[in-house]
């Protein structure tokens, strides 16, 4: 019955994708009737899965162990909901394709670390692949936990449904133990990007937003001129407080986060070898400070609520809020889709107008794949190939699910939304000390957060601090983890 449905749900996606590509507004030639038609018979339709292999595990119960957080990892049955059946079919189609089974045990947040150590000080080997969040597996990734990926057949890392930059940001030298990829979608919906209300905008005659970040001139600065004098005493009480209307609405937790890696504010580079070097005080990170401190505490049109991910019911939603910044999940869900007011998606601003493209944070609880050492080499082969699978399948159907119906259609209210999303997922950028945040002081995180909840203008003797303190984690980090292979 699974190979009857399957069957027909890939019927139904070509027969989509070939009626697609042959609509037009006008009538075609008979020359170009020729070439549609060529074309229509070399086009390959599903790019991103027709190169695997072919196998039969003969009904391998593969088990993934996941936690409760931004990953779609299972999905029961079909329900109508686009993501919900996208999954469903993604894991079908793995399924179907290599006789197997897969079978989930979905923890909770925060908990799959201690699973993890759990697991391999136990010699067990109860998964076949571990997949959960990427911020607090610093202890397993230095204790020599997780398979090397470079060594695992059939994963290729060059393939479009991973994500170069992550994959490179957290190798150590020649090694790659944590994966990341589409299979884990959580690294779109972890995605920060700025909001404006079209209704305010016109209200305050701002115009053309789409073109200036086409034209790469979306920059703090530009921004800080637009929202710097909006502000209105809308509850009349003569008292700034949340309920006035304002350019801009932040906070000083998960938002504040967002600013720093869209501002180049490092943390971490790598030497000749790729091992990590502290890279945090330089020219760049302290002006870009600056910035963020001027915009949190010196720009009439800034209001920060002192919690996190509150903005959006307190200000956004009700229409006192001109553009505030929000995780790409939270555009989908129910609260934004009942907004009276329409609304714009746009990147997050860039530090200056020369920078190459926009750069996007992602919140810390995007996900990783890893592979437990208590695994044995003779299952590499079998693992590789489904994890291939899986993360191929999940941008044949799941991203287009997510990002084409979810994002693109059921969310954006403007036709160049859709454009500024492309710019914040292309914009991608990740810190090498992520996934230990909690021990790494002048992490980009950590500076903002401690800084501007403080109000401090300045992060000198905030370096000063920590500077010892992040240099030596970074010698125990690098020592641990040479020590653990």
């Amino acid at each position: 019955m699974k190979k009857q449905i399957l069957c027909l749900f890939l019927a139904l996606l070509l027969a989509s994708m070939t009626a697609c590509a042959s609509e037009t507004t006008d009538t075609p030639t008979a020359d170009s009737t020729e070439a549609v038609t060529e074309a229509a018979e070399t086009e390959d339709p599903f790019p991103y899965t027709s190169h695997l292999p072919d196998a039969d595990y003969e009904g391998f119960l593969f088990r993934v162990m996941g936690e409760e957080m931004r990953d779609h990892h299972e999905a029961e049955e079909q329900t109508g909901e686009v993501i919900n059946d996208a999954v469903y079919e993604r894991n079908m189609a793995v399924e179907e394709k290599y006789n197997i089974d897969l079978e989930y045990e979905i923890l909770t947040w925060g908990s799959g670390d201690d699973q993890i150590q759990t697991s391999v000080m136990a010699g067990d080997n109860p998964y076949s692949l571990v997949t959960c969040t990427h911020l607090y597996l610093g202890k397993n990734l230095t204790s020599g936990h997780f398979v090397n990926w470079n060594n695992i057949p059939q994963v290729d890392m060059s393939r479009p449904y991973y994500i170069d930059d992550a994959n490179k940001t957290y190798s150590l030298g020649d090694k790659t133990m944590l994966l990341f990829g589409d299979y884990m979608d959580s690294n779109i919906n972890c995605c920060w990007v700025f909001v404006s209300n079209l209704r305010l905008l016109d209200k305050y005659g701002i115009t053309g937003l789409y073109d200036v970040v086409d034209a790469g001139d979306w920059t703090i600065d530009y921004f800080l001129s637009l929202v710097s004098d909006i502000y209105e005493d809308t509850d009349g009480n003569g008292t700034r407080d949340v309920t006035d209307t304002y350019g801009f609405v932040t906070d000083t937790y998960a938002a504040v986060d967002s600013l720093g890696r869209s501002f180049h504010m490092s943390a971490i580079s790598k030497d000749e070898n790729n091992y990590p070097v502290l890279d945090f005080y330089n020219e760049t990170t302290v002006d870009a400070y600056s910035k963020i401190y001027k915009m949190y505490y010196e720009t009439t049109g800034v209001y920060a609520i002192n919690a996190a991910f509150t903005q959006l019911e307190q200000a956004f939603i009700p229409g006192t809020a001109v553009f505030s910044n929000q995780l790409m999940v939270t555009l989908y869900g129910e609260k934004m889709r009942d907004m009276e007011d329409d609304y714009g998606i746009l990147p997050t601003p860039k530090y200056q107008a020369e920078d190459p493209g926009y750069s996007t944070h992602l919140d810390g609880t995007f996900s990783a794949q890893m592979i437990l050492v208590s695994q044995p080499e003779s299952e590499f082969e079998r693992t590789g190939t489904i994890t291939e699978a899986l993360n191929a399948y999940s941008r044949q159907i799941v991203v287009p699910a997510i990002y084409d119906t979810a994002l693109k259609v059921k969310v954006t209210r403007d036709e160049g939304s859709t454009r500024m999303i492309d710019y914040a997922l292309e914009g991608r950028k990740f810190s090498f000390d992520s996934f230990d945040e909690g021990s790494f002081k002048l992490s980009p995180v950590n500076v903002l957060r401690s800084n501007i909840q403080g109000k401090k203008d300045s992060i000198t003797s905030y370096y000063e601090s920590n500077k010892s303190s992040c240099e030596k984690w970074i010698e125990n980090m690098v020592k641990a983890f040479e020590e653990s292979q």
